[in-house]
């Protein structure tokens, strides 16, 4: 994939917002796959692999003066990662 980006090029980027555009569907995941993509991610770890593919994350500058990005689709996956980085920092 010759336009992948690292996810950590999102999460740690300089003061960029994600914005999901309102006509995008409401949150839906349960249980079962946020611990289906935590457990993967815990096998990537486990087994010292150096990536994981985590599916398409689509998103578009939100303007030309910002950094802000428009989440087209994977904002369940956007969503659930970002939750689970922030629960990580609180030593859940």
């Amino acid at each position: 994939m010759r336009d992948a980006t690292k996810i950590n090029d999102y999460f740690y980027g300089a003061k960029t917002l994600f914005i999901i555009p309102l006509y995008q569907r409401k949150y839906a995941w349960q249980q079962k796959h946020c611990l289906r993509l935590f457990e993967d991610l815990k096998k990537n770890h486990r087994d010292h692999l150096h990536s994981h593919f985590l599916g398409s994350i689509v998103s578009t500058k939100a303007s030309e003066t910002e950094d802000d990005l428009l989440i087209i689709d994977g904002q369940q996956r956007i969503t659930t990662l970002s939750a689970m980085a922030y629960l990580a920092t609180k030593n859940y």
